[in-house]
């Protein structure tokens, strides 16, 4: 018993440092195109 809650404790922080990195990938990426964007933007309004 005591077994399976160990094991439990490591899956849950496995997980939950998991999700972590995922959602910080994606707010990375999300971050990226909003800038990208504005950089495109930029480019634009200078090459007129």
């Amino acid at each position: 018993m005591k077994y399976a809650f160990i094991v439990g404790l490591v899956l849950g922080g496995v997980y939950i440092f998991a999700t972590q990195m995922v959602l910080n990938e994606l707010k990375g990426i999300a971050y990226y195109y909003q800038n990208a964007e504005q950089i495109a933007d930029n480019i634009a309004q200078s090459t007129k």
